[in-house]
């Protein structure tokens, strides 16, 4: 496991927000000239860091209304069910993501619909398959966020400021500490 430091940490936040960001502005959001941001770019990509860059398609542009998160238990744990489960998730275009987990549920998935009536169909498919229990679940209410992304741990958060304060101050040193 390769460490960040705190401009590749500034450099992931700001290609996780516009990937196509030019060189100047990469440079400026973590601190170094467009060449070495450009070189550090370069180097968390080969570095696996940055797995690959991708669009973001709105759903509701699309005429998805509906948004929710379900819990599928499967009937039992067997191997075939569970495959076919798999390949039916991504067989389906409407499920954007699901996850196989442990605990109450044994997949959680987020689904769009264009209405009530889809987001039931939905269900009704996968319900006549054998071996799925119905959806149960929580519809979208507002969108806090779309996309998981990468925040730097607060020790590079902290080392940051730090050196950025020092860099204000003119110094290499720690900056002045002010208490109440």
């Amino acid at each position: 496991m390769r460490k960040i430091d705190a401009a590749d940490a500034r450099l992931l936040e700001a290609v996780q927000q516009d990937a196509h960001l030019p060189a100047e502005q990469l440079g400026a959001a973590c601190g170094l000239s467009p060449t070495a941001a450009l070189k550090r770019l370069k180097r968390l990509r080969a570095d696996g860091i940055i797995e690959r860059e991708a669009a973001l398609v709105s759903p509701r542009a699309l005429g998805y209304a509906i948004m929710a998160v379900v819990m599928v238990t499967l009937d039992r744990e067997d191997r075939g069910v569970i495959d076919r489960f798999k390949q039916d998730i991504r067989n389906t275009p409407q499920i954007t993501s699901g996850y196989y987990i442990t605990g109450d549920a044994d997949f959680i998935l987020t689904i769009v619909a264009r209405d009530m009536d889809d987001r039931f169909a939905l269900r009704e498919l996968f319900g006549q398959q054998g071996g799925v229990e119905p959806f149960r679940g929580a519809r979208e209410k507002k969108m806090l966020h779309s996309q998981a992304r990468y925040r730097p741990c607060r020790r590079c958060q902290v080392a940051s400021r730090v050196k950025q304060a020092s860099k204000r101050e003119g110094s290499d040193t720690f900056p002045k500490v002010h208490s109440r």
